[in-house]
């Protein structure tokens, strides 16, 4: 096998990995109740309100309200990434390119985790999965913006 190979199974074991502990992140968060959930998200606004807003002029339960979805975009911004990563590997494994399977995946897991939701008494809500997908969406968008700046370098250093 070829180093070439070799390189590309380390990297789809390596994103396989990271891709199967974002899902498991996010799917886990979707197991917690609701009063956890918002006692963890409270913390986090308790943080960063100083920081963000050192007038207290914003009202604090829209701050908090932001936090949460602002959590949740970039979890899914992560799973984009990762997401993105994984199947990038795939395809060159295979020589297929697997773009659109970056999106479906993204938006399955963001309905799973809607769904899920629903058993744990927070419910489910289309905005959230909206808030998920475009979150995930910019994810992706960012590691195309990884590739394309990667191997524009390599294209320069091999001419230089």
């Amino acid at each position: 096998m070829d180093k070439k190979k070799r390189n590309d199974i380390i990297m789809t074991a390596v994103f396989g990995m990271l891709f199967v502990a974002m899902v498991w992140f996010i799917l886990g968060n979707s197991t917690v109740s609701g009063e956890e959930s918002g006692g963890l998200s409270k913390k986090v606004a308790d943080f960063l309100k100083p920081i963000f807003d050192p007038a207290n002029k914003i009202d604090y339960d829209y701050f908090h309200y932001a936090v949460r979805k602002f959590a949740h975009g970039t979890e899914f911004a992560a799973l984009g990434v990762v997401t993105s990563g994984l199947l990038y590997s795939v395809g060159k494994l295979v020589g297929v390119r697997l773009v659109s399977m970056r999106l479906f995946t993204v938006l399955f897991v963001a309905v799973c985790d809607e769904f899920l939701q629903n058993f744990t008494g927070r419910g489910s809500s289309v905005v959230d999965v909206m808030i998920d997908f475009g979150g995930g969406v910019f994810g992706i968008l960012l590691w195309i913006a990884f590739i394309g700046l990667v191997l524009t370098i390599q294209r320069h250093s091999k001419r230089g």
